[in-house]
């Protein structure tokens, strides 16, 4: 019991440190965040997508003009 009494008032002092509103102001003046990973998957997935659209797009247009 002592120790789970002692494991709640470190947690309690942890979670009540300054260090983590320091780095939420610094991550908000350059920009980034939590999903920045995900979000630039996300970018690039876009455009390769947009690659496959014209590959597609002009695979269409030399079938059309072959026939």
């Amino acid at each position: 019991m002592k120790i789970l009494n002692i494991f709640f008032c470190c947690l309690f002092l942890v979670a009540c440190s300054d260090e983590a509103s320091d780095t939420k102001k610094n991550n908000s003046s350059t920009g980034e965040h939590v999903w920045n990973t995900q979000t630039d998957a996300l970018e690039k997935a876009k455009t390769v997508e947009g690659m496959v659209l014209d590959s597609v797009e002009k695979t269409r247009e030399q079938i059309d003009s072959e026939q």
